[in-house]
């Protein structure tokens, strides 16, 4: 199948490239919009990620850049973030997200209370029960940020599998949590390839348990997680294949753009 929108890139905003360049790059790839979605903790966090990212301060700033790029692509370009969930934090994020009017937002897991799980250094020599805490707490955290009603999708919901250390830890009852509170929601299930390209070779969530997000009334939509312009035109292609061989539809844009 084709994928008409790219949900889910970064730009020199955050991590990612030059915002011209990943437009010149969708294009390429044939996409009809793709979405500008930097990182973003409007708070202060306990593992340093605030003091790399500043979003919450250069949005405005990154918008005009945007309004320039759009004048010169055939490329629907959208003004996006991807913000971190942290529970103690919702009033920020509450705040933040209604004074910078994004077209949508996607929430993601990072941290859970002390657990990075961004890090494999970070379980290598944890113990077993340690881990299971912590893929619990993540868990927990994923569906409060379903809960909290915050954000119109949710990235990366199984980002510990791209850690050996805590590589399928996650087991099925785990994701059918995660799954009935997106059926209860208005928020979408991103389907994440930003492991498409690279040793790990999958999506995120796993496709070993995609039927449990497949089974009730959840919105999917396509994410590369790219950082670079080589992996918007890679990933998609890559993620192009795989809904194809494995019958995925994805939602269009409006899917996240109409939420309340």
């Amino acid at each position: 199948m084709t994928i008409d929108f790219d949900l889910h890139t970064h730009t020199t905003y955050s991590d990612g490239y030059d915002m011209r360049e990943m437009a010149e790059a969708a294009e390429r790839a044939g996409l009809a919009g793709i979405g500008f979605t930097d990182h973003c903790l409007p708070y202060e966090d306990p593992f340093g990620r605030r003091t790399e990212y500043d979003l919450e301060e250069t949005y405005v700033r990154r918008r005009r850049d945007i309004d320039e790029v759009r004048a010169s692509t055939d490329v629907d370009i959208y003004d996006a973030v991807e913000l971190n969930y942290d529970p103690n934090h919702e009033s920020e994020i509450r705040t933040f997200l209604d004074e910078a009017g994004f077209d949508y937002a996607i929430g993601s897991v990072h941290y859970a209370d002390e657990y990075y799980v961004m890090e494999n250094e970070s379980f290598v020599d944890r113990s077993e029960s340690v881990k299971r805490t912590a893929i619990e707490t993540y868990v927990d955290w994923q569906v409060r940020l379903i809960e909290s009603g915050l954000f119109d999708v949710i990235g990366h919901v199984d980002v510990t599998q791209r850690r050996p250390s805590i590589r399928g830890a996650m087991n099925e009852g785990q994701y059918r949590r995660i799954a009935e509170a997106l059926a209860g929601s208005d928020t979408a299930l991103e389907i994440n390839a930003g492991r498409l390209d690279r040793s790990y070779a999958t999506v995120h969530p796993h496709p070993d348990f995609l039927s449990v997000f497949r089974d009730g009334d959840i919105s999917l939509v396509a994410g590369t997680d790219a950082h670079a312009p080589d992996q918007v035109q890679n990933r998609n292609r890559l993620l192009s294949s795989f809904a194809e061989e494995t019958g995925l539809q994805f939602d269009g844009i409006e899917t996240v753009l109409t939420r309340e």
